[in-house]
């Protein structure tokens, strides 16, 4: 017998600031360990692209620890003067912070090319924040059909789709805050009951 059970969002409960608080650029965020499976070259190397265009670039904030075998992503953040004002490295910040980070973000991205769970996609969700990630079973299965799932492998797609969410006044960015708002979060009162009847049932 095994048990399945989606784990809440471990981020405090914050709002999205109101537009006049905001940074003057949209941003993204990426969350989590700098390694290979996670994909950030991809990001990265949308970004310099974008960067080209600097009038109109969104920034990303990359936040996370490094990790194993990331010598190419330490060299595009380190040596990479195209990208330097447009991305942010971030490798500790508090639990609200983050929280409120992710709220006020353009998206949550997630291209990795594998996961466990992804509790990242389940907290920005929870916040309503649109989330851009990898069509991968796991996503198909913790999103609800909630998220924008894209191949971890096609740049083109997850370029149009980070420009279009870009955008002021976005039809696309509201249309994927209103598919994040009808997401129903995993809450710890249905978690722990779900492991007490696994343990009763045992």
């Amino acid at each position: 017998m095994e048990l399945i059970a989606a784990l809440p969002s471990l981020l405090p409960s914050v709002k999205r600031t109101p537009s006049a608080g905001r940074p003057r650029q949209p941003y993204f965020v990426i969350v989590g360990t700098i390694e290979p499976r996670k994909n950030h070259l991809l990001l990265l190397n949308l970004w310099r692209d974008i960067a080209s265009d600097a009038a109109t670039s969104p920034k990303l904030i990359a936040i996370g620890a490094r990790g194993w075998e990331n010598e190419q992503v330490r060299d595009m953040f380190e040596r990479c003067a195209v990208i330097r004002p447009h991305v942010m490295k971030v490798e500790r910040v508090g639990a609200t912070a983050l929280a409120q980070l992710v709220a006020d973000a353009q998206a949550l991205l997630i291209p990795s090319f594998n996961e466990g769970y992804g509790l990242p996609v389940v907290e920005a969700l929870t916040v309503g924040t649109p989330v851009i990630a990898s069509d991968i079973p796991v996503f198909r299965e913790i999103t609800q059909d909630c998220a924008t799932l894209l191949s971890p492998f096609n740049g083109q797609d997850w370029r149009d789709t980070i420009l279009a969410f870009s955008k002021p006044q976005s039809s696309a960015l509201n249309a994927a805050r209103a598919k994040a708002a009808q997401f129903s979060a995993p809450n710890w009162d249905n978690y722990f009951q779900g492991v007490e009847g696994f343990l009763d049932s045992l």
